[in-house]
């Protein structure tokens, strides 16, 4: 909400805080433009009120500030958003602060489990996009700041690494005027920026314009690692405290969802992309070893499968938007490429020795299919309208199950058993794609990141399906999951921390 407007009080919940824009971050906590608040205020912050709602079906809520943190001041580029701005000595001027109130907000009707995400992924990928901004408006004075803030704005381009003051910036946003001259304008600052991604608004930046040459039209860009991983470690620590007390941890930084494969009791291969966009693979045969680069350029989560002893096949989406496959056999093998656009990650199964199924999202929205079995098959069009990837598993010959997230962000089943049967539709909403695995024939369990991104779960045996069974944990994408054998289910996610966690039943 902006003053009071409602814009979408699912995805952008927004406030007015001191007069300013904020963003809220979860029930508790606001992030804001250090500007906008000078530092005698830091001794005597429960002045400060946050304004949110102002609708018959939103009522205003009014809360006192508990806590003002600012951003730590560090000129020597750990923080590159610090920045003195002319004739306002004593402010920190194009930073961000945060906001922690003395009582909960009711948001989307409850006063917890509300939670921002934030934009996880290399800033690259923003390039060219648009994003969606809230506390923006025109620069005229034919229109009021309240007046404008209650529309979302189409921003027509995203420049980075951007230079102040002759220092490069890095991950720095800078939002253009549009085609309607629509720019920030003073009093907006703290509003927030969005992408959507999967059917996910993540918050990219923080509106910290002025109206001065040096920063007019500036934002901060939340994810920068600086900023992120403070906002992290402040805000988000609570919910991130269930997957480290509960599931296993590996070091190291990834930026996609992880895909796994086993060949043998015992024996896990895990797949996913590293901070520099290569396939990065880690495995488990009695311990772990560490993670090893297997190269190729990925645009996100890779997919696995092993058709048996020693044999693995990897398939990844590559900066072409192109089918890519990676396999070892007795040894690693070059990479291939398939013609044809994708607009997903892949998904993969296999029923035998020498037989793969892969399914990706097409151009269209659609699900398509390629199979291998001694020779490659084209592109096949299954017709299911999907928002991300798939996922797929076979139990056994002639068995295909494939999982996937509708329009409407539940999961649909469908099969292939000696042909391709109907689908299903299952109750519940979740956040990511599915990820699925197969003990044995007849059973299969079921994974996807619920609304608070705990790792949900739900499985199939001889008296049908389960219901959804919250697994806790906190993961920002899709899982991975995979079985050795009867009884045993490992299950893979990207953490908060963007670290990869485990988990398994035993």
């Amino acid at each position: 909400m902006i003053n009071g407007d409602i814009v979408n009080g699912k995805y952008m919940e927004s406030a007015i805080i001191h007069g300013c824009s904020g963003t809220m971050l979860t029930n508790e906590w606001a992030i804001g433009c250090n500007h906008c608040y000078s530092y005698d205020m830091d001794g005597r912050s429960n002045t400060i009120n946050v304004f949110y709602g102002g609708t018959k079906s939103h009522p205003e809520q009014q809360r006192g500030v508990e806590q003002i943190i600012r951003h730590p001041t560090n000129t020597a580029g750990i923080n590159p958003y610090f920045q003195r701005l002319p004739g306002m000595d004593g402010f920190q001027g194009i930073d961000v602060v945060l906001f922690k109130l003395a009582s909960p907000l009711e948001i989307n009707g409850s006063t917890s489990g509300f939670r921002r995400e934030i934009w996880p992924f290399p800033s690259s990928e923003l390039q060219g996009k648009d994003i969606t901004c809230l506390g923006w408006g025109l620069k005229s004075a034919n229109l009021t700041s309240d007046e404008l803030r209650k529309a979302i704005l189409r921003v027509t381009k995203v420049e980075l690494d951007l230079v102040v003051n002759g220092v490069p910036v890095g991950d720095r946003a800078s939002y253009v005027a549009n085609s309607k001259g629509q720019i920030i304008v003073g009093g907006d600052s703290g509003g927030g920026a969005f992408f959507e991604r999967n059917g996910i608004w993540y918050l990219v930046a923080v509106t910290a314009g002025h109206f001065t040459p040096l920063v007019d039209g500036f934002s901060v860009l939340v994810s920068h690692h600086a900023v992120y991983n403070w906002v992290k470690k402040i805000v988000f620590q609570e919910f991130g405290s269930s997957l480290r007390d509960e599931w296993e941890a590996f070091d190291g930084v990834i930026t996609s969802a992880p895909a796994a494969a086993s060949w043998s009791t015992g024996r896990l291969d895990v797949f996913v992309r590293g901070s520099n966009g290569h396939l990065m693979h880690k495995f488990f045969d009695g311990g772990w070893h560490n993670w090893e680069d297997r190269g190729g350029e990925l645009i996100d989560a890779p997919a696995a499968v092993s058709w048996g002893p020693n044999r693995i096949d990897c398939f990844a989406r590559g900066i072409d938007n192109r089918l890519c496959h990676l396999w070892y056999e007795n040894g690693w093998k070059s990479w291939e490429a398939f013609d044809g656009v994708i607009t997903s990650a892949p998904a993969v199964a296999s029923w035998s020795s020498g037989r793969l199924d892969v399914f990706a999202r097409g151009r269209n929205g659609h699900l398509m299919h390629k199979l291998f079995d001694g020779r490659w098959q084209p592109w096949e069009d299954r017709g299911v309208e999907l928002i991300d990837a798939p996922a797929a598993v076979s139990w056994g010959p002639n068995r295909i199950d494939c999982f996937a997230r509708g329009i409407d962000n539940r999961v649909q089943h469908f099969w292939y058993d000696s042909g391709w049967g109907s689908r299903e539709t299952f109750d519940g909403v979740v956040s990511s794609g599915p990820a699925v695995a197969s003990s044995s024939t007849n059973r299969l369990d079921l994974f996807a990141r619920g609304l608070n991104s705990n790792l949900l779960h739900k499985w199939y045996d001889n008296t049908g399906w389960s219901g959804w069974k919250n697994l806790g944990g906190q993961i920002i994408d899709t899982p991975g999951a995979v079985s050795w054998g009867p009884n045993r289910i490992d299950c893979f996610g990207r953490g908060l921390d963007s670290r990869m966690y485990h988990k398994w039943s035993k």
